[in-house]
């Protein structure tokens, strides 16, 4: 199959679903649609129709002298997925990856929940809109560069974003910080020590140090002096245990 007859027939799947999706009861049994009503809606060959169809996993059934289809047995991801394999039903041999529209669904989940979440939640979330293919979820956190950690018996995902980022990079620009006041900074935003920490290492260019007992967050690019006296109390309470 050509490149456009491939892009045809996936136009006419997500048509398809569609229009399936505006006659979506809100609950209850699912009705029958009039097979001539979609003929009439879109317009494509007798052959692209069936393979989309098939596709979708949409039934017909002639009732009460009507041909009528019954609503689609698969999401509209495994339909555009099932067109990648060979044999009865399906159409080509090239496998659409879908892994950018998880991974752009992964990151604004991820932005507008502070960056972390557990590994359960997530899959609801994938679930619940239709992302139903595992090896992609997987592949949209690989791509994105989230991390899983394990915290009282549960995994949890986390992303130190570019926003998460570009706040480390801002409040390290003048020079070191304490790492619990980094920390605790972080907390006011809502964010997690495990959020924060993965845009540290993300960044690559923030480092630590440790000094009396205290450990200090620096960015390399930026100029710090770590041989001035501590000021703090926390910074002379270190300095006096290191002095003896």
């Amino acid at each position: 199959m050509k490149n456009f007859e491939k892009a045809r027939l996936f136009n006419i799947i997500k048509q398809i679903d569609q229009l399936f999706s505006s006659r979506r009861p809100r609950g209850g049994r699912k009705p029958l649609i009039d097979a001539t009503w979609f003929r009439s809606q879109i317009r494509c060959s007798p052959k692209v129709m069936t393979q989309a169809k098939k596709a979708l996993g949409v039934k017909s059934k002639q009732v009460a002298g009507r041909h009528v289809w019954q609503f689609p047995t698969r999401t509209l991801e495994d339909a555009l997925a099932s067109t990648g394999r060979t044999g009865r039903g399906f159409v080509t041999r090239a496998k659409p990856d879908l892994t950018p529209v998880y991974a752009n669904f992964l990151q604004d989940y991820f932005t507008g929940n502070n960056y972390q979440l557990t590994a359960d939640e997530m899959a609801r979330e994938f679930r619940g809109n239709g992302l139903h293919l595992r090896k992609f979820q997987c592949a949209a956190r690989r791509e994105i560069e989230a991390r899983r950690f394990m915290k009282d018996g549960h995994w949890y995902w986390v992303w130190g974003g570019p926003a998460v980022q570009q706040w480390l990079e801002d409040l390290l620009s003048k020079g070191k910080m304490n790492q619990e006041d980094v920390y605790a900074a972080g907390a006011a935003k809502g964010w997690s020590t495990q959020v924060v920490w993965d845009a540290r290492q993300k960044l690559g260019g923030i480092k630590n140090k440790k000094i009396g007992g205290i450990t200090y967050w620096y960015d390399m690019n930026v100029s710090h002096e770590f041989d001035a006296a501590p000021t703090s109390p926390q910074e002379l309470r270190g300095a006096a245990e290191l002095i003896g």
